[in-house]
């Protein structure tokens, strides 16, 4: 997991995925309108607060993307590809 220096304290990873396939495939955060390409070799790092309700969570993985679909919320939550910040500030809750 990518140690990162300007992640808020109090949040937690929840996994990491790094794509082995020889092809490009999608990242799917269910619930917000995030899609992240993710090319052969490229990995993402998933942190959230520790006190927004996440688990549990189901991932399904298809030829083209993995989808992760939260249990009820997914609110404070940092998504780094590669080592930077892909999130999007819009989609975070104030803490």
């Amino acid at each position: 997991m990518t140690e990162l220096a300007d992640l808020p304290p109090d949040f937690v990873p929840v996994f990491n995925f790094r794509n082995r396939l020889s092809r490009s495939i999608t990242l799917a955060l269910e619930l917000n309108p995030l899609e992240i390409a993710l090319a052969p070799g490229d990995e993402v790092d998933v942190f959230i607060h520790k006190d927004d309700i996440l688990l549990p969570m189901s991932m399904e993985l298809s030829d083209e993307c993995l989808q992760i679909h939260p249990h009820h919320s997914w609110g404070n939550w940092y998504a780094y590809k590669n080592g930077k910040d892909v999130s999007g500030e819009p989609y975070r809750v104030p803490i």
